[in-house]
């Protein structure tokens, strides 16, 4: 018995045998009677021939769960548009994260400018060392007599020079200091014969206010 597709193998190898005995070559620039199909190319050569027929009759009659080509040629094409909106949104958030970066970036540069600055500050405020203590304190001493002489051994004439008085009730002041002859009086002290080992300070004759005096100097640099 006979069955279809030994009947259609059996075509085709009629079909193949009177193909050579003719010399008939087919070419590429032949056409048939339909235009190509690509889902006919079984074999996906670009030419429809015996060969897609013959893969066709091997499959003859046999049955499966069938592939519905235009549904997935749309699955296909919608999964492409769905990575071409991961690869724009990819992209959005790689230009956000240049953007956050040249911010930081010029955030940076602030932040360093400012830190030079404020180094520039401290190093001014650090050669700014003020009076400080005294290079010479004398501390309290009492006066007597005119010229009452300090030692104080900085070995310069250089120096900044602060007197302070007290009284004889304890207030310390500097009343009349730099001396007064003035308003009906004689007080005050005023200092002299500066040298660098010793300091004169004078009590004005007559004075009754400067009972102590304390003498401080600091170094001019």
């Amino acid at each position: 018995m006979v069955t279809k597709k030994g009947l259609i193998i059996a075509v085709l190898a009629t079909f193949c045998l009177t193909s050579t005995l003719f010399m008939i070559k087919p070419t590429r620039s032949q056409t048939g009677i339909g235009e190509y199909d690509p889902w006919v190319d079984l074999n996906d050569d670009g030419w429809i021939d015996i060969y897609d027929a013959i893969t066709l009759a091997n499959h003859f009659n046999t049955f499966g769960t069938p592939i519905n080509k235009t549904a997935l040629l749309l699955d296909l094409l919608a999964r492409i548009d769905a990575l071409n909106s991961t690869v724009i949104e990819q992209q959005n958030m790689i230009n956000n994260m240049n953007t956050i970066i040249n911010n930081l970036s010029s955030t940076t540069t602030y932040l360093n400018e400012t830190v030079v600055n404020l180094n520039e500050t401290v190093n001014i405020l650090n050669s700014t060392r003020g009076l400080g203590p005294p290079d010479y304190d004398s501390g309290w001493v009492s006066l007597s007599g005119y010229a009452n002489w300090f030692t104080h051994n900085l070995h310069t004439t250089e120096v900044f020079i602060y007197v302070m008085g007290k009284g004889t009730d304890g207030t310390i002041h500097q009343i009349a200091y730099g001396g007064d002859t003035g308003g009906g009086g004689n007080n005050g002290v005023f200092w002299s014969a500066l040298d660098e080992t010793n300091i004169a300070i004078c009590r004005v004759t007559g004075d009754v206010v400067w009972s102590q005096a304390r003498v401080m100097m600091w170094k001019i640099p």
